[in-house]
Protein backbone atom coordinates (compact mmCIF):
# COMPACT_ATOMS: atom_id res chain seq x y z
CA UNK A 1 0.00 0.00 0.00
CA UNK A 2 1.18 3.25 -1.19
CA UNK A 3 1.98 6.28 1.25
CA UNK A 4 -0.25 9.32 1.13
CA UNK A 5 -0.47 12.86 2.60
CA UNK A 6 -3.29 14.14 4.60
CA UNK A 7 -5.73 16.24 3.42
CA UNK A 8 -4.42 19.91 2.57
CA UNK A 9 -5.68 22.34 0.57
CA UNK A 10 -4.53 24.13 -2.44
CA UNK A 11 -3.42 27.45 -4.25
CA UNK A 12 -1.39 28.42 -7.24
CA UNK A 13 0.14 31.73 -6.87
CA UNK A 14 0.77 34.54 -9.94
CA UNK A 15 3.29 36.09 -8.16
CA UNK A 16 5.80 36.21 -5.31
CA UNK A 17 3.74 39.36 -3.61
CA UNK A 18 0.84 36.61 -3.81
CA UNK A 19 2.52 33.61 -2.36
CA UNK A 20 3.74 36.07 0.64
CA UNK A 21 0.28 37.54 1.37
CA UNK A 22 -0.67 34.02 1.61
CA UNK A 23 1.75 32.83 3.53
CA UNK A 24 1.09 35.19 5.90
CA UNK A 25 -2.40 34.64 5.78
CA UNK A 26 -2.31 30.47 6.64
CA UNK A 27 0.47 29.71 9.66
CA UNK A 28 0.24 25.98 8.34
CA UNK A 29 1.05 26.66 4.90
CA UNK A 30 4.28 25.47 2.59
CA UNK A 31 5.57 26.63 -0.81
CA UNK A 32 5.77 23.77 -3.62
CA UNK A 33 8.27 24.59 -5.88
CA UNK A 34 9.68 21.50 -7.34
CA UNK A 35 8.42 19.19 -4.52
CA UNK A 36 11.46 16.72 -4.26
CA UNK A 37 11.58 17.26 -0.59
CA UNK A 38 8.20 18.36 0.57
CA UNK A 39 6.64 15.63 -1.32
CA UNK A 40 8.39 12.77 0.41
CA UNK A 41 7.88 14.39 4.32
CA UNK A 42 4.05 14.93 3.21
CA UNK A 43 3.57 11.19 1.79
CA UNK A 44 5.23 9.57 4.89
CA UNK A 45 3.38 12.41 7.06
CA UNK A 46 6.50 13.35 8.80
CA UNK A 47 4.77 16.86 7.57
CA UNK A 48 1.56 17.90 7.43
CA UNK A 49 0.12 21.47 6.29
CA UNK A 50 -3.57 22.72 5.72
CA UNK A 51 -2.12 24.64 2.62
CA UNK A 52 0.03 24.00 -0.62
CA UNK A 53 1.18 27.01 -1.88
CA UNK A 54 1.94 26.31 -5.84
CA UNK A 55 5.00 29.32 -6.78
CA UNK A 56 5.61 27.42 -10.37
CA UNK A 57 3.03 29.09 -12.06
CA UNK A 58 4.97 32.83 -11.90
CA UNK A 59 6.26 34.51 -14.83
CA UNK A 60 9.45 34.40 -14.92
CA UNK A 61 10.48 32.72 -11.83
CA UNK A 62 11.80 29.81 -14.09
CA UNK A 63 14.26 31.55 -16.02
CA UNK A 64 17.89 32.84 -16.47
CA UNK A 65 20.00 35.64 -17.09
CA UNK A 66 23.61 35.84 -17.47
CA UNK A 67 25.33 38.97 -18.32
CA UNK A 68 28.87 39.39 -18.56
CA UNK A 69 30.18 38.27 -14.90
CA UNK A 70 27.07 37.84 -13.46
CA UNK A 71 24.15 35.64 -13.35
CA UNK A 72 20.56 35.73 -12.22
CA UNK A 73 18.84 32.48 -11.68
CA UNK A 74 14.87 32.48 -11.21
CA UNK A 75 13.83 29.97 -8.14
CA UNK A 76 12.17 27.66 -10.13
CA UNK A 77 14.62 26.86 -12.35
CA UNK A 78 15.08 23.23 -12.78
CA UNK A 79 18.25 21.58 -11.57
CA UNK A 80 18.17 19.58 -14.32
CA UNK A 81 18.20 23.10 -16.58
CA UNK A 82 20.95 24.13 -15.33
CA UNK A 83 23.19 20.88 -15.62
CA UNK A 84 22.30 20.94 -19.31
CA UNK A 85 23.13 24.86 -19.40
CA UNK A 86 26.37 25.16 -21.69
CA UNK A 87 26.75 28.40 -21.14
CA UNK A 88 26.64 27.97 -17.10
CA UNK A 89 29.01 24.99 -17.44
CA UNK A 90 31.55 27.42 -19.21
CA UNK A 91 31.73 30.47 -16.86
CA UNK A 92 29.86 29.21 -13.73
CA UNK A 93 31.79 25.29 -13.62
CA UNK A 94 30.46 25.01 -9.88
CA UNK A 95 26.96 25.17 -10.96
CA UNK A 96 27.20 22.57 -13.28
CA UNK A 97 29.06 20.29 -10.94
CA UNK A 98 26.90 20.50 -8.39
CA UNK A 99 23.90 20.59 -10.54
CA UNK A 100 25.33 16.91 -11.90
CA UNK A 101 25.61 15.49 -8.59
CA UNK A 102 22.26 15.95 -7.16
CA UNK A 103 20.42 12.67 -6.67
CA UNK A 104 19.10 11.60 -10.07
CA UNK A 105 18.08 12.45 -13.25
CA UNK A 106 14.22 12.36 -12.53
CA UNK A 107 14.90 14.62 -9.22
CA UNK A 108 17.07 16.67 -11.48
CA UNK A 109 14.41 17.29 -13.57
CA UNK A 110 11.71 18.18 -11.23
CA UNK A 111 13.81 20.09 -8.75
CA UNK A 112 14.07 23.35 -8.32
CA UNK A 113 17.33 25.68 -7.71
CA UNK A 114 15.01 27.88 -5.21
CA UNK A 115 13.43 25.13 -3.54
CA UNK A 116 17.35 23.54 -2.95
CA UNK A 117 18.44 26.51 -1.45
CA UNK A 118 15.41 27.35 0.67
CA UNK A 119 14.76 23.74 2.53
CA UNK A 120 18.03 24.32 3.87
CA UNK A 121 19.12 20.09 4.02
CA UNK A 122 22.48 19.91 5.75
CA UNK A 123 23.38 17.36 3.01
CA UNK A 124 22.09 19.44 -0.15
CA UNK A 125 24.82 20.55 -2.38
CA UNK A 126 24.10 24.09 -3.64
CA UNK A 127 23.68 25.96 -0.57
CA UNK A 128 27.81 25.61 0.05
CA UNK A 129 28.20 26.50 -3.69
CA UNK A 130 26.44 29.80 -2.96
CA UNK A 131 28.29 30.58 -0.19
CA UNK A 132 31.88 29.78 -2.25
CA UNK A 133 30.32 32.32 -5.18
CA UNK A 134 29.15 35.03 -2.07
CA UNK A 135 25.66 34.78 -3.88
CA UNK A 136 23.53 37.24 -3.12
CA UNK A 137 19.02 35.78 -2.35
CA UNK A 138 16.30 37.88 -3.55
CA UNK A 139 13.56 37.29 -0.36
CA UNK A 140 9.89 38.61 -0.86
CA UNK A 141 7.68 38.75 2.12
CA UNK A 142 5.10 40.31 3.78
CA UNK A 143 7.40 43.74 4.62
CA UNK A 144 8.76 43.76 0.91
CA UNK A 145 11.93 43.25 -0.68
CA UNK A 146 15.08 42.30 0.45
CA UNK A 147 18.99 40.58 -0.33
CA UNK A 148 20.04 38.06 2.04
CA UNK A 149 23.84 37.29 1.43
CA UNK A 150 24.80 33.52 0.57
CA UNK A 151 27.19 33.59 3.89
CA UNK A 152 24.92 34.44 6.24
CA UNK A 153 21.86 32.82 4.87
CA UNK A 154 22.14 29.22 6.31
CA UNK A 155 21.43 29.32 10.27
CA UNK A 156 21.39 25.72 10.88
CA UNK A 157 19.58 22.30 9.49
CA UNK A 158 16.64 23.22 7.95
CA UNK A 159 16.98 26.93 9.09
CA UNK A 160 17.37 30.08 7.13
CA UNK A 161 17.30 34.00 7.47
CA UNK A 162 13.43 33.75 6.16
CA UNK A 163 10.11 34.07 8.03
CA UNK A 164 7.42 32.16 7.44
CA UNK A 165 6.01 34.73 5.14
CA UNK A 166 9.09 34.90 2.86
CA UNK A 167 9.62 33.39 -0.35
CA UNK A 168 13.54 32.52 -2.24
CA UNK A 169 12.63 34.43 -5.49
CA UNK A 170 15.83 34.49 -7.64
CA UNK A 171 20.10 34.05 -7.03
CA UNK A 172 22.51 36.32 -8.28
CA UNK A 173 25.72 35.39 -8.59
CA UNK A 174 28.91 37.65 -9.56
CA UNK A 175 31.89 36.31 -11.16
CA UNK A 176 34.53 38.73 -11.19
CA UNK A 177 36.43 40.68 -13.92
CA UNK A 178 39.54 38.73 -12.75
CA UNK A 179 40.86 35.43 -13.70
CA UNK A 180 37.84 32.99 -11.71
CA UNK A 181 37.19 29.95 -11.89
CA UNK A 182 35.68 27.34 -9.48
CA UNK A 183 34.88 23.78 -8.74
CA UNK A 184 32.13 21.47 -6.37
CA UNK A 185 33.53 17.75 -5.26
CA UNK A 186 31.17 15.11 -2.63
CA UNK A 187 31.23 12.28 -1.10
CA UNK A 188 28.55 10.13 -1.50
CA UNK A 189 26.91 8.18 1.40
CA UNK A 190 26.18 6.14 -1.54
CA UNK A 191 25.33 6.10 -5.15
CA UNK A 192 22.31 9.22 -5.94
CA UNK A 193 22.60 9.71 -1.98
CA UNK A 194 23.28 12.81 0.09
CA UNK A 195 26.49 13.66 0.52
CA UNK A 196 29.08 12.48 3.56
CA UNK A 197 31.02 15.78 2.65
CA UNK A 198 31.71 18.17 0.01
CA UNK A 199 33.90 21.30 -1.01
CA UNK A 200 32.70 24.20 -2.79
CA UNK A 201 35.73 26.26 -4.18
CA UNK A 202 36.24 29.59 -5.61
CA UNK A 203 39.80 30.33 -6.83
CA UNK A 204 40.83 34.19 -8.17
CA UNK A 205 44.41 34.01 -9.80
CA UNK A 206 46.58 37.38 -10.27
CA UNK A 207 48.82 37.19 -13.02
CA UNK A 208 51.84 35.92 -11.66
CA UNK A 209 50.04 32.45 -11.04
CA UNK A 210 49.29 33.14 -7.17
CA UNK A 211 45.80 33.28 -5.20
CA UNK A 212 44.85 36.49 -4.77
CA UNK A 213 41.63 35.66 -3.73
CA UNK A 214 39.51 32.11 -2.31
CA UNK A 215 36.71 30.99 -0.75
CA UNK A 216 36.67 27.22 0.98
CA UNK A 217 33.37 25.76 1.78
CA UNK A 218 32.96 22.96 3.21
CA UNK A 219 29.49 21.30 3.37
CA UNK A 220 27.26 18.46 4.71
CA UNK A 221 29.88 17.81 7.81
CA UNK A 222 27.79 20.69 9.91
CA UNK A 223 24.70 21.80 10.06
CA UNK A 224 25.44 24.59 7.67
CA UNK A 225 28.11 25.30 5.06
CA UNK A 226 31.58 26.45 6.85
CA UNK A 227 33.48 28.56 5.32
CA UNK A 228 37.50 27.59 5.87
CA UNK A 229 38.92 30.71 6.47
CA UNK A 230 42.21 29.28 7.76
CA UNK A 231 42.48 27.10 4.12
CA UNK A 232 42.17 30.39 2.38
CA UNK A 233 44.51 32.50 4.31
CA UNK A 234 47.12 30.04 3.85
CA UNK A 235 46.51 30.32 0.07
CA UNK A 236 46.56 34.26 -0.11
CA UNK A 237 50.06 35.33 -1.99
CA UNK A 238 51.17 31.78 -2.36
CA UNK A 239 51.72 30.16 -5.92
CA UNK A 240 48.86 28.01 -7.67
CA UNK A 241 51.12 24.48 -7.37
CA UNK A 242 49.98 21.41 -5.72
CA UNK A 243 52.42 21.96 -2.93
CA UNK A 244 50.40 25.05 -1.73
CA UNK A 245 47.23 23.13 -2.51
CA UNK A 246 48.59 19.96 -0.24
CA UNK A 247 49.66 22.42 2.76
CA UNK A 248 46.26 24.18 2.41
CA UNK A 249 44.09 20.75 2.76
CA UNK A 250 45.77 19.55 5.51
CA UNK A 251 44.72 22.63 7.60
CA UNK A 252 41.64 21.02 7.22
CA UNK A 253 41.79 18.20 9.85
CA UNK A 254 42.73 20.58 12.96
CA UNK A 255 40.16 22.99 11.74
CA UNK A 256 37.13 20.90 12.03
CA UNK A 257 35.43 19.25 15.07
CA UNK A 258 33.16 16.68 13.26
CA UNK A 259 31.01 14.07 15.15
CA UNK A 260 30.63 10.38 14.54
CA UNK A 261 26.94 8.45 13.38
CA UNK A 262 25.81 5.35 11.57
CA UNK A 263 27.78 6.62 7.90
CA UNK A 264 30.88 7.84 9.04
CA UNK A 265 33.37 8.31 12.23
CA UNK A 266 34.80 11.65 12.87
CA UNK A 267 38.25 10.88 11.46
CA UNK A 268 37.33 9.59 8.40
CA UNK A 269 34.91 12.46 7.98
CA UNK A 270 38.12 14.99 8.78
CA UNK A 271 40.35 12.71 6.30
CA UNK A 272 37.51 12.62 3.29
CA UNK A 273 37.24 16.51 3.85
CA UNK A 274 41.17 17.21 3.45
CA UNK A 275 41.13 15.04 0.30
CA UNK A 276 37.88 17.08 -1.28
CA UNK A 277 39.49 20.74 -0.24
CA UNK A 278 42.80 19.17 -2.54
CA UNK A 279 40.69 18.02 -5.29
CA UNK A 280 38.40 21.00 -5.16
CA UNK A 281 41.19 23.09 -5.52
CA UNK A 282 43.32 21.08 -7.48
CA UNK A 283 40.23 21.42 -10.55
CA UNK A 284 39.33 25.24 -9.96
CA UNK A 285 43.09 25.89 -10.38
CA UNK A 286 43.63 23.57 -13.55
CA UNK A 287 40.43 25.68 -14.72
CA UNK A 288 42.14 29.07 -14.09
CA UNK A 289 44.33 27.69 -16.73
CA UNK A 290 47.18 26.33 -14.41
CA UNK A 291 48.97 22.99 -15.28
CA UNK A 292 48.97 21.08 -11.89
CA UNK A 293 50.53 17.58 -12.36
Amino acid sequence: MGLTPGNFDYIRVSSFREAAKTLSEEENSKILAGGQSLIPLLKTRIMSVDLLIDISGIKGAGGIRQEKNSLEIGATYRVGELEANSLVAESFPILHDAALSIADPLVRNMGTVGGNLAHADPGNDLPPVMVAMDAGFTVLGSKGERVERASTFFKGAFSTQMDHSDTLASVRINRGDGNVSSAFVKQRKSAGDFSLASVAAMVELDDSGSFKNSRTVLGSVFSAPMILEGVDAFLKGKRANSETIKGAASLVKSQINPGSDFFASADYRKHVSSLLVNNALTTAVRRAGVDIA
